[in-house]
């Protein structure tokens, strides 16, 4: 497990100021030294990454290795960017599996274990602008990350004492990073609990065939279908309405999760008409190469196919899960640093692990206080395709997505949008 958890969301502190009874831990020698590399290993990012898919697929998930071992099928290094003529050091670890699945690893032992995982499917950090995104706000989320708990150890250094031989019990405090805790050294003992994943999109759709078929260029020429319009209908596929529109029957039922051929039947008309008439709705340009459309159309548009939602808005991880509770996919938006045009996509399930921290003073080893953080996971629809692709569908962690109070440099709070609480009402 990694030294150093960052504490987000809920803290319940206390402080015993009463006598306490001593915990039995024997100090008779002093104590290893503090860190100073902090860089994983790449056997240490594969460990980290299979325990991560193997806890998904123990929880009931859509992944292909069920309960098999995991083998490494490939690890990339994903390097910082260089910034002011600095060399580019290695700080990520991607790892797919030849079983289906993948996790993305910080290479930092003070960072969260995992930032992107999935028990089916590959990642790859290039193949497309949702999955450059990512990597960008990683990239910001891991330096905050790296930040925060620097200054949680400050210049704290293990305490005099120590113990003839180094514990083994995982209860042990000893085992445990050593932080600054209400004015006191602490050794810092958590606990993990895990909640079932889940996720409700069961199309894998794309912008190509068969879903482009009805969109055109000006010049007639078959355009792509453009990713507002393609996550946009998605979330409708998953509610199955409109019946119809613009004249067009929408055969849900018969829409398969996957086109894994190129069959062009009555079910991938009925795809393409929904693709086109989303398409008109938001006013979509398109292109051969890139079609595009402003996501902050779409509350409109979903209006003409008879449905409400909260609007367009600036990304908030609690209004996602409040819309994922209620079974209501989120319509999600954003784009790279610098970028003029972005992506849009669909966050439809999630899963979350509680941590309880427990805080032992190191001298005495007394239980001085708690706290407790839930860490949520978003599963995110990318919207480019499914079998035998590296769509990159999967679970992120949520803080990755959250531009507010890092002391970065970041420009999402404003380019990071949402559409929570999409129902149909008529």
């Amino acid at each position: 497990m990694k030294n150093f958890k960052i504490m987000m969301a809920v803290a319940v502190v206390f402080m015993l100021l009463s006598c306490q009874q001593k915990d039995d831990f024997a100090v008779t020698a002093q104590p290893p030294s503090p860190p100073t590399d902090y860089t994983l290993t790449e056997s240490e990012a594969v460990d980290i990454a299979k325990n991560a898919v193997m806890g998904l697929n123990g929880h009931g998930t859509r992944a292909a290795v069920g309960d098999g071992e995991l083998t490494v099928k490939t690890i990339e290094r994903v390097p910082e960017a260089t910034r002011a003529g600095d060399e580019s050091r290695e700080f990520f670890y991607v790892v797919n599996f030849n079983e289906g699945g993948y996790a993305v690893v910080p290479a930092d032992e003070r960072a969260t274990d995992v930032y992107a995982l999935s028990g089916e499917g590959s990642f790859n950090p290039d193949s497309h602008n949702g999955s450059r995104l990512f990597m960008d706000m990683a990239e910001n989320y891991l330096q905050y990350e790296i930040s925060i708990n620097d200054s949680l150890r400050g210049n704290l250094g293990l305490p005099g004492g120590g113990w003839t031989q180094f514990p083994t019990d995982p209860d042990d405090p000893r085992l445990y990073p050593v932080v600054d805790f209400g004015g006191k050294q602490c050794f810092r003992v958590v606990k993990k609990t895990q909640s079932e994943p889940f996720y409700m999109l069961e199309t894998q759709w794309g912008q190509r065939y068969p879903y482009n078929q009805e969109c055109r260029t000006k010049e007639g020429q078959t355009a792509v279908a453009g990713c507002v319009a393609v996550a946009l209908g998605q979330i409708m596929a998953y509610h199955k309405q409109p019946q119809s529109y613009n004249g067009h029957t929408y055969y849900w039922d018969s829409m398969p999760k996957i086109y894994y051929d190129y069959d062009y039947s009555e079910e991938a008309y009925s795809v393409a008409y929904l693709i086109n008439d989303i398409g008109k709705a938001v006013s979509m340009e398109y292109g051969v190469n890139g079609s595009g459309a402003s996501s902050e159309k779409c509350p409109s548009a979903l209006k003409k196919f008879g449905y409400t939602s909260n609007g367009f808005k600036n990304y908030d991880v609690s209004a996602v899960i409040s819309s994922l509770n209620s079974k209501e996919p989120v319509y999600m938006s954003g784009s790279e640093k610098g970028a003029s045009s972005g992506h849009a996509w669909v966050a439809d399930g999630y899963y979350y692990y509680h941590e309880n921290f427990i805080y032992y003073e190191v001298t005495s080893f007394n239980k001085v206080g708690e706290q407790s953080t839930i860490n949520y996971y978003i599963h995110m629809n990318w919207g480019w395709d499914g079998e035998g692709k590296n769509y990159n569908d999967g679970y992120y962690l949520s803080e990755v997505f959250n531009p507010v109070d890092r002391g970065v440099e970041t420009l999402y709070s404003e380019r990071l949008k949402m559409i929570t609480n999409i129902k149909y009402s008529n």
